[in-house]
């Protein structure tokens, strides 16, 4: 999600995509009012690019943080450029074709079929918030060497990290909180969108608490198997998966599996299971919620129109505030296959 060039090695035309965004970032700097941003600088003894490098040091150490959502940092090296002028990205899923037949003569003739093909589609919104000080303030910044202006810019950069997690967990909304559709195309987050596997852990479903103290280590793991199973039987997703789970789930586990201790803790049990790979907490998940994700290209992505990007509005009046947005473009792309069947990710709640 960064415009980072390490995150897209060997694929030359990620590449070009991604030098593309970093060059339209820097036009949009040159011509965001640059000559009042002179002003401002001017008395600290610094450059405008010398506090942009500053900031987009910021959003790479924003970004690599943990701040107990994992689920982010795992998601970011998958991630794919896209021009900016994309606002829909189409995947193409194709169905089986034809049967095999055998004889000894080989006389029982070929048995001719063509694919079949349904596509889906993601949408790439553009998400932004931004920082200002009056324009007498800027004496203040000048001052501070714009120590100022720099905690601003991370807390800007904390609160975008977390409104990108959040559009990847509960949606892209607009302002009235209702899903953005685009050509008849929406994305309503893992906890709700058709294209993630939806477990119930309620009475109706599973009908299991993770988060109970009392749940004992064998009914603990017989609930994860069951989770497990359904991903590997009926959604046909044998590669392994990360499991993120909410803080409270995470530290039930460390629980041991048996009051005889003869089994170790029971995330310990858990990990034995086929397509476990890895469990890990995450903030953004609460209660009884679990998360599943093979982490590939081949069955997420997250869509990169615009690396996250701190830019400096335009000043028109002599008044004006000194104002500056931070800015991205990022869609997700969860993969299913012909007729929306079999997600490689999966989400239980209760």
């Amino acid at each position: 999600m960064l415009l980072d060039k390490a995150l897209y090695k060997g694929n030359a035309a990620a590449l070009r995509v991604l030098n593309t965004q970093f060059d339209d970032v820097k036009n949009q700097r040159l011509q965001a009012g640059n000559a009042a941003f002179n002003n401002m600088v001017v008395n600290a003894g610094s450059r405008p690019d010398q506090l942009y490098l500053e900031w987009d040091q910021e959003t790479v150490r924003q970004f690599r943080l943990d701040e107990g959502d994992n689920i982010l940092n795992r998601l970011m090296p998958l991630g794919r450029p896209v021009p900016i002028g994309r606002t829909v990205l189409g995947n193409t899923r194709s169905s089986d074709m034809g049967s095999f037949k055998q004889s000894m003569t080989g006389e029982h003739g070929s048995v001719f079929d063509n694919v079949d093909y349904d596509s889906d589609k993601a949408i790439i919104p553009v998400g932004s918030n931004g920082f200002k000080r009056n324009w007498r303030e800027n004496q203040q910044l000048s001052l501070e060497a714009f120590d100022d202006a720099a905690i601003q810019q991370s807390e800007a950069i904390r609160t975008h990290r977390q409104g990108v997690i959040g559009s990847f967990m509960d949606g892209h909304t607009d302002d009235d909180g209702n899903l953005i559709v685009v050509d008849g195309v929406s994305w309503a987050g893992v906890r709700a969108d058709s294209r993630v596997d939806q477990i119930d852990l309620g009475a109706g479903g599973l009908n299991i608490d993770f988060t109970s103290a009392s749940l004992s280590g064998l009914d603990f793991y017989n609930g994860w198997l069951s989770l497990a199973q359904t991903r590997y039987v009926t959604n046909k997703i044998t590669a392994p998966a990360v499991w993120f789970v909410s803080n409270e789930i995470f530290w039930n586990m460390q629980r041991q599996y048996n009051a005889n201790d003869t089994q170790g803790k029971i995330m310990a049990q858990l990990l034995t299971i086929p397509g476990v790979a890895e469990i890990v907490p995450s903030s953004v998940l609460t209660g009884n919620q679990v998360l599943s994700l093979v982490l590939t290209t081949q069955y997420i992505q997250p869509l990169v129109g615009m690396g996250v990007s701190t830019i400096a509005c335009p000043r028109m009046k002599w008044n004006d505030p000194f104002a500056f947005e931070v800015v991205s473009a990022i869609g997700w792309q969860i993969k299913t296959d012909f007729g929306s069947l079999n997600s490689a990710a999966q989400y239980a709640a209760s």
